[in-house]
């Protein structure tokens, strides 16, 4: 059978929406549900005609953990239950209603080190949902001779669509919180403007009477937050291209993080791109929310969007897997262990900038160049030429234009990464006189120096060194009259600092973190 749903063009809640309606199907007849993206619908395929339409269904595909089984998830946070994930999905849905404000599971056990009672309230205040949701669809099925899950389908019909509207909720309404979309939350002004904030409207859907209820059942396995650095909520839905949904179909829970907003932001996108793949799926995109909280007053969303999956899967195929391997290293430790700022990483990675990617690369260079103890891994010529023609407006940096070919500055730079690996000491001096570099002058004297650095080192090694001729320092001069000395310096810096991979090079694996999201056990095919 196929089923269709219409878009509202809200994309968090369009996507929980679906796959709401994917589980549903999944766990009523007890055969995976293929779920694609079709651009105005998600399109969702079950090869069972005669489901279950049992409301009891809906209890059984939310079903609840016991205290004891939320231990788990702090003592081996590697194996938790269908049942515990389920509730950390409905504590972020639930997370700016009234009650127990607790963010997911993990955000529950630390509150209830200064309150005891705080788990029980907060298992008080799930079963609350669950009540109302299921009462509501008794409710709203109860004239229909199929049952309710023959009612519910009625709205998704593909030969008769109904379209989800926005409308006022009404006290028996299911209505849809900040948390699922910022697009739902309730508006503090009237509809016409006059002056006053007192009108305050929830928002529930029309049209498709169980939206908000699908919605709830897809935040229970898709929804996931963690609490970041600044007082700041995140909360993330993947956005589905295509997905196989089984019964026990979920994704795995998340720990708070010391790291700002947007660091986590990233760090979740590229962590979630592996996650899709182990999964089987694709994902289009993640979509995220920031949320201020406010103490005992109602959160409020700070920033929303999405992250596309299409220019990681850009920088894969022209950089190699292993550049995002690496990030997700550099990005995914704790705040102590980073070994410098990844300011710069985290501004390129979700902005696509250029001048920030350059930014990042100087950094890693120069780090290199004067860690004591370096543990990182610098990137090669490859991954650097990827990661740059993958950039926003690359093609007018200087960076491109070096890499475009192989005379001049980047010959200096081969040459100074040469020298390094004969005679650190020497290019450690040359760095830092690059790193001061404001004049054209400035940059050809310490060019000169480099030369003859490498002329010495040439003559003691059996290495062959690249010495730069007349035809590089042209090509290089007029870099430096088009983009200016201490760009071109700054780029000889990046440049000192790349290699070139070999077979079994151990810099091009992926460095495990350490244990950080747990694994939610699924059905036999679904496990991340």
């Amino acid at each position: 059978m196929e089923y269709c749903v219409v878009k509202t063009g809200a994309e968090m809640f369009d996507v929980l929406h679906a796959c709401g309606l994917g589980v549903v199907l999944a766990s009523a007849t007890g055969s995976p549900v293929n779920m694609r993206n079709e651009g105005v619908v998600y399109r969702l395929y079950s090869a069972t005609t005669s489901p279950n339409s049992a409301v009891d269904t809906l209890r059984r595909i939310l079903s609840q953990p016991t205290q004891s089984e939320i231990e788990v998830a702090r003592d081996d946070p590697n194996v938790v239950s269908l049942s515990v994930g389920n509730h950390d999905g409905l504590l972020a849905a639930l997370f700016t209603t009234p009650g127990a404000r607790a963010l997911s599971v993990l955000d529950l056990l630390d509150k209830r080190n200064l309150r005891p009672s705080v788990m029980q309230d907060a298992m008080t205040k799930v079963d609350a949902l669950i009540a109302r949701l299921i009462s509501y669809a008794e409710r709203e099925s109860r004239h229909s001779p199929g049952g309710w899950l023959s009612d519910l389908l009625q709205n998704y019909d593909p030969a008769y669509l109904q379209l989800p509207l926005p409308a006022n909720k009404k006290t028996a309404d299911i209505a849809v919180p900040l948390t699922l979309d910022p697009f739902f939350s309730y508006s503090t002004r009237r509809p016409i403007s006059d002056g006053l904030v007192t009108d305050k409207t929830g928002l529930t859907l029309q049209g498709t009477r169980y939206a908000a209820l699908l919605a709830f059942v897809g935040a229970a396995r898709f929804l996931r937050a963690q609490r970041v650095a600044g007082n700041l909520v995140n909360l993330y839905v993947p956005l589905v291209s295509s997905m196989r949904l089984h019964p026990a179909t979920t994704i795995p829970l998340l720990h708070p993080t010391g790291h700002s907003a947007q660091h986590a932001i990233v760090f979740r996108w590229i962590n979630y791109w592996r996650l899709a793949r182990s999964m089987g799926a694709a994902w289009s995109g993640l979509a995220y929310q920031m949320l201020q909280t406010q103490g005992a007053q109602q959160s409020i969303s700070r920033d929303c969007g999405f992250l596309d999956y299409s220019w990681l899967a850009a920088v894969e195929k022209r950089a190699g897997p292993a550049v995002i391997s690496h990030w997700r290293w550099l990005l995914g430790g704790p705040r102590e262990r980073t070994v410098f700022e990844t300011d710069n990483l985290v501004d390129c990675l979700s902005s696509r900038g250029a001048a920030t990617w350059l930014a990042h690369l100087r950094d890693v260079a120069l780090y290199l160049h004067f860690a004591s103890k370096s543990n990182a891994r610098g990137y090669s010529l490859k991954e650097v030429r990827g990661v740059t023609t993958a950039m926003v407006a690359s093609t007018t940096t200087p960076l491109s234009a070096v890499l475009g070919r192989k005379q001049g500055t980047l010959r200096f730079g081969c040459a100074l990464r040469q020298l390094g690996k004969q005679n650190p000491a020497p290019l450690h001096e040359l760095v830092e006189a690059l790193d001061a570099v404001r004049t054209r002058d400035q940059l050809v004297r310490v060019l000169a120096r480099a030369v003859q650095e490498c002329a010495v080192a040439g003559a003691k090694s059996k290495f062959k060194i690249t010495i730069p001729n007349d035809n590089d320092l042209r090509y290089l001069l007029d870099d430096i009259d088009q983009y200016g000395a201490a760009s071109i310096a700054g780029i000889l810096i990046i440049l000192s600092a790349l290699y070139y991979p070999y077979r079994g090079d151990k810099r091009l694996a992926d460095k495990p973190l350490a244990p950080e999201e747990p694994i939610i056990k699924g059905g036999e095919d679904d496990r991340p």
